[in-house]
């Protein structure tokens, strides 16, 4: 009896040894996992119809790229520029026409760019009296409905009107780094976040309610010029003499 029990217990030992080590190297994966953060929340990037109009925005490589809001179609680079002469305003002037400002030095020179040829018309050279005039963005966080943005600390984005204020969108980042307001859609219904994740900028379109948050690219930076016909364009600038203000197209 003796004979047969050794054995069994060895083995029973043994396999309670190997069931131990297991449990323990399954609970150092889950203390690991648990304390790992991710680098920022996932933001779906699948094109969503029902974004309205075209947006412009700048690349990490001093590019300007032309975008349907929608995703639906694809993305086009309209025109590179050196990367010492960033591009610090950009707006859409019409349908195939944008204009921006390049920083050269102490001054700031304006173009108009054809978006469908990338050929650029200098508006304002830089021996011109408006060069030396700031770049000045009049539209801010407040919506074409008159309600305001703000992002708290921990990245929630509320919505404030006369008498409320309250949260429409909560993404799981870390403390003290969150999103960031950029501009609002020129219809007010959406509203266009950035966020750093690891060392490359997002651009996200966020619904202003909530319910729908989509990402529209990556490795950008501002600015950013969003259009929708017989709504406008914004953000919206005080733009030098000779430089052409947005024309407003029927719906």
């Amino acid at each position: 009896m003796d004979q047969v029990a050794g054995p069994l217990r060895r083995r029973l030992l043994l396999a309670g040894v190997a069931a131990a080590v297991v449990a323990v190297a399954a609970l150092a994966v889950l203390v690991l996992e648990f304390g790992k953060r991710e680098p920022g929340p996932h933001i779906p990037s699948e094109a969503n119809a029902a974004i309205p109009g075209d947006l412009l925005y700048v690349t990490s490589r001093n590019c300007v790229v032309r975008a349907p809001a929608s995703g639906i179609s694809s993305r086009r680079e309209v025109t590179c520029l050196p990367p010492q002469e960033p591009i610090v305003a950009l707006s859409w002037s019409d349908t195939n026409h944008a204009v921006y400002a390049r920083a050269l030095g102490n001054a700031t020179a304006w173009f108009e760019v054809d978006l469908s040829t990338g050929v650029d018309t200098v508006r304002v050279a830089l021996g011109d009296p408006a060069a030396a005039l700031p770049v000045t963005v009049r539209s801010g966080p407040v919506s074409p409905r008159g309600e305001r943005v703000d992002v708290a600390a921990d990245g929630t984005v509320y919505l404030s009107d006369a008498s409320t204020r309250r949260p429409v969108f909560r993404p799981d980042v870390e403390e003290g780094r969150f999103p960031w307001f950029v501009t609002w859609s020129p219809d007010g219904d959406w509203i266009v976040l950035s966020y750093d994740r690891d060392g490359q900028r997002e651009l996200w379109l966020l619904a202003r309610d909530g319910a729908t948050v989509r990402l529209l690219d990556r490795d950008v930076r501002t600015p950013v010029s969003w259009r929708i016909a017989g709504a406008g364009v914004l953000p919206s600038y005080d733009l030098p003499p000779g430089v052409p203000a947005p024309a407003v197209a029927a719906r």
